[in-house]
């Protein structure tokens, strides 16, 4: 796609499809710890070592509504130029992922601050308001909020591995470039 901004702008989108919270709860917290990982490892690659983006980006979502429907993706906003390094760097990255676990202090880094931030949420009436939305007509949400902190805790590297193996494959990722229209 094109846009009319500023020409010294592109975006570089690349996204898995993986699936939905309530068919393998499990699994799909694996899929956040592993976009996490992917977050950090995009942070260091590309605003550290190659300096092309301030705020590159990963992140996943599964749905809780449409059974099915998920994904993890990667983003980053950088000058035109340097969208294919960009490609270059999240193949790297994904691959990686696939062919070997994460270490022990990795996983750390990627699941301490999500933990603390879910439970500064839980200290607010919006996290519970959200949380709890819908809990009358589907008492699974409250299976998914008592089994978070747990879950998420007992993830190792060898489940983020195999999370990479089952969803970051090439031939499946969807890529989007938003480049300046010609002049």
């Amino acid at each position: 796609l094109t846009h009319t901004g500023r020409p010294d702008q592109a975006i570089g989108y690349v996204a898995w499809p993986t699936n939905d919270l309530y068919t393998n709860t499990r699994g799909m917290r694996e899929v956040t710890l592993l976009a996490e990982v992917m977050r950090l490892r995009v942070l260091d690659e590309l605003r550290e070592r190659q300096g092309v983006s301030y705020s590159p980006n990963a992140s996943s979502y599964a749905s809780i509504v449409f059974p099915g429907y998920g994904y993890i993706s990667a983003t980053v906003e950088t000058p035109p130029d340097k969208v294919d390094g960009f490609f270059a760097a999240v193949s790297k990255i994904a691959a990686e992922l696939r062919t070997g676990p994460v270490t022990a202090d990795e996983l750390d880094r990627a699941r301490k601050p999500l933990m603390e931030g879910l439970q500064r949420q839980r200290q607010t009436n919006e996290y519970w308001l959200s949380a709890l939305g819908g809990a009358d007509r589907d008492p699974r949400r409250l299976d998914l909020i008592r089994s978070l902190f747990g879950t998420l805790d007992a993830i190792t590297p060898a489940d983020i591995q195999r999370a990479a193996q089952a969803y970051l494959r090439d031939e499946k990722s969807w890529r989007l470039i938003v480049r300046p229209a010609p002049t």
